[in-house]
Formats: C-alpha cells, sequence, structure tokens
C-alpha cells in the first residue's frame, strides 16, 4: 500500500522562476521511502550525490479502525465453476496505514509548491484502485485519508 501511495506521488514537479515570473527550471521531486535520519545522512555524505527536493515516506503504524467493521459473519463464499463447491474468503480486518511524510528541500519556495499542490488533491481523501493476485476480476478500493494536519520543522 506504501509503495501504491508512492507511486500516487510520483508525479511531483517543482518550478523555479525568475524574477519577472516565468519559470526557469522544472524540477522533478524523488519520492523514497525511507526515513528521515537515512535523507540526512546522505546529505552529509560527500561521496553520494543526493538531490533535493525530495518526499520520504515511512510507516508511521497500523491500527485497527472498529467504525468499519459492520458484518461479524465469518467470512463470505464465493461461488464457483464446480456446482457442489463454492470458495470461502475470511472477513477482511479492516486497518488503517499511518504513513508519514517528509518533504526536503532546499528553498522555502519549492517546499510552498508541494505543500499547496498536496493540499488540494488529498482534502479529503484519495482513491487507490488495486487487484490481487489470486482474485485479478475483483478491484479493491483504498481510500487514502490526509489527516488534515502539516507540521513544520
Amino acid at each position: 500500500m506504501i509503495t501504491m501511495f508512492a507511486s500516487a506521488m510520483d508525479d511531483i514537479v517543482v518550478k523555479r522562476y525568475n524574477r519577472y515570473r516565468e519559470p526557469q527550471d522544472s524540477i522533478r521531486c524523488r519520492v523514497v521511502y525511507a526515513p528521515k535520519q537515512r535523507l540526512l545522512a546522505e546529505l552529509l555524505d560527500k561521496a553520494q550525490i543526493f538531490q533535493l527536493p525530495v518526499v520520504a515516506l515511512t510507516n508511521g503504524g497500523i491500527s485497527r479502525d472498529p467504525n468499519r467493521v459492520f458484518n461479524k459473519i465469518q467470512g463470505s463464499y464465493i461461488p464457483s465453476p464446480h456446482p457442489l463447491y463454492s470458495n470461502k474468503l475470511l472477513q477482511p480486518v479492516p486497518i488503517d496505514l499511518n504513513i508519514n511524510m517528509t518533504i526536503m528541500t532546499r528553498f522555502q519556495q519549492d517546499y510552498d509548491q508541494i505543500i499547496t499542490n498536496f493540499v488540494p488533491y488529498f482534502d479529503p481523501y484519495i482513491i487507490i484502485s488495486w487487484r490481487t493476485p489470486n482474485r485479478p476480476e475483483q478491484e479493491i478500493r483504498s481510500q487514502v485519508v490526509w489527516s488534515g494536519n502539516v507540521t513544520t520543522e
């Protein structure tokens, strides 16, 4: 799921303008799955090439969502081509994944551009559609909800 979220965020382009408000540069922002400490270590390591701006995603935790438990039945059955057999699917556990996003930029204008483009698209949520290998004909739609908070350091 974190990989799908990173793919949804992967088209960030930051434009830098001159004093006449004409675009001078278009810089593609990297989206990586890494903690902020690793990005800071790469900044300090002179042997590596580190390019800003970058968005780092980390797993912030997993929690069970009791608000989405609506069916106490132990699983469900899906008919199969054989008349005497049906596939039993276990009842899924509704969970929430918390994803922390760290944005590192060299200039404040780059940071402001990323935030002002992130907020309207993720408010209140986006939908990520995906399929499982076991059931490719079935689409799973996962809602990605933004908490509504932006913390700056």
